[in-house]
């Protein structure tokens, strides 16, 4: 086995883990009052990710039992995005994500780690392959290209064991890109309810 190949299976486990804590996460939400509210408003970048983190962290000092992270967002930076994915999986009160007008791109891939996703009824969800403009060399773009792959395959990989949709499917969906109302999203498990 490649060793991509194989760090796609970690991190298959990896996301499978944390999707199994959900259930018992989402159990225990019924008896929880106390819910903070976390923005994620804008472009994904190094700013909305410190932000972001450090509001959860706030919320989490302030004594709430389980955050709601708001979520309005283009999507952005695919590695800003997976820090702030690695923190949710790690953090350790129950998140519920909402998407208010839209979470396109990284923002619907970090739509779905919510124990509950919801959306309002105008949000939209939009789902891409990983793009970037890479500029220089023959050897520069082709490892461009090859980093981009690699993305794509981990992101996919989230997006399908969350919603269930076979990988291949959802990347054949999702080419060059899909919009989808919450009606859809819930149809589709990329939504758990409309608000």
């Amino acid at each position: 086995m490649k060793k991509n190949q194989s760090d796609i299976y970690s991190r298959k486990d990896y996301f499978r883990k944390y999707f199994e804590s959900l259930e018992r996460k989402k159990g225990g939400l019924k008896k929880i009052k106390k819910i903070g509210k976390v923005l994620l408003f804008g472009e994904i970048n190094d700013e909305t990710v410190a932000n972001t983190i450090a509001s959860l962290e706030e919320a989490k000092e302030l004594g709430f039992k389980a955050i709601d992270l708001v979520i309005c967002s283009e999507g952005g930076f695919i590695d800003y995005g997976n820090a702030l994915i690695d923190y949710i999986i790690h953090f350790p009160l129950p998140i519920i994500t909402t998407s208010y007008g839209c979470a396109v791109s990284m923002a619907a891939v970090i739509f779905q780690l919510g124990v509950i996703r919801r959306m309002t009824p105008l949000s939209i969800l939009a789902i891409h392959h990983s793009h970037s403009a890479p500029e220089g060399t023959p050897e520069k773009l082709k490892k461009e290209s090859k980093l981009a792959n690699y993305q794509d395959e981990v992101l996919f990989t989230l997006m399908s064991l969350r919603s269930k949709i076979p990988l291949d499917k959802l990347k054949k969906i999702a080419y060059p890109i899909i919009y989808i109302t919450p009606e859809e999203a819930v149809k589709m498990n990329l939504a758990d309810v409309i608000i």
